[in-house]
């Protein structure tokens, strides 16, 4: 049974030393490329093991998530980048505004919520990107498994920010997302209702060009209105989209990644 999770906007954006990305424990340079950012999984691998997992037996960098032949279901209609990963059919827990000790508590405190403005499903709150990122962030999911191999290294979340398994209150089985900012909501109904959240249609003037990757906002937004993971992270840590570290598409210095959306 679908729930939906009507809260009240203002979350702010925690940007720590190690995000989505396996950023804390490969040493890189922001929008140099996938070789040598922490998404190849033959440079991560063989840290966050301590050398007991080697990588891919042939280095191959894009074979840990891509395919260029039979590609898996992501299980998303219309949203397939020739994945080589199982699909991920869970559901997480969302952001709420609340500490998730109130919610797990009395669930009624979901109403009382005045921090986000959006309506979230966990339904589809993992709609695009977000959902193939939780094919390894999910905790649970063995980073080494792809295509046909059966992976064995699942780290821990002092190697990988990971959404930990929980119990929802309806006894629903999923990652708790709640201690991370909001996603899978529509950015454009938000903003329509919230006057310190900034437009996604106009040029973002308030941020100066050499500290983002991007002239609007509507840019980081999956198809044009859904914020998701990748509207933060690059995960190819390319030229044209990475601006800092942890690939990301906004400079977190000054919180300019956070002033990006909100109007503070």
């Amino acid at each position: 049974m679908k729930r939906i999770f009507r809260t009240g906007i203002a979350a702010a954006l925690l940007v720590g030393s190690t995000t989505l990305a396996h950023a804390g424990l490969v040493d890189y340079t922001a929008g140099t490329g996938i070789a040598t950012s922490p998404h190849n999984m033959n440079l991560y691998l063989p840290i966050a093991s301590s050398g007991t997992n080697t990588g891919d037996p042939g280095h191959q960098i894009c074979k840990f998530c891509h395919t260029p032949h039979n590609a898996v279901a992501t299980g998303q209609s219309g949203y397939n980048p020739l994945w080589n990963r199982n699909q991920v059919t869970q559901n997480f827990l969302p952001y709420n505004g609340l500490l998730a000790a109130d919610y797990m508590t009395d669930p009624t405190f979901l109403e009382k919520s005045e921090t986000l403005q959006a309506v979230i499903d966990p339904a589809d709150m993992m709609d695009g990107p977000s959902r193939l990122c939780m094919s390894c962030h999910d905790g649970t999911t063995a980073i080494d498994s792809y295509s046909d191999k059966m992976g064995s290294f699942t780290p821990t979340s002092s190697r990988v920010v990971l959404a930990p398994t929980g119990v929802s209150p309806a006894g629903d089985t999923g990652g708790n997302l709640m201690d991370d900012h909001p996603i899978g909501f529509d950015y454009n109904l938000v903003a329509a209702q919230d006057s310190k959240i900034h437009s996604a249609n106009v040029n973002i003037g308030w941020i100066p060009a050499s500290d983002r990757k991007c002239t609007q906002i509507s840019e980081l937004l999956y198809k044009g209105n859904k914020l998701t993971c990748a509207s933060c992270h690059d995960v190819h840590n390319t030229a044209a989209k990475t601006a800092d570290k942890p690939l990301l598409r906004v400079k977190a210095e000054g919180s300019k990644l956070c002033l990006t959306c909100h109007d503070k």
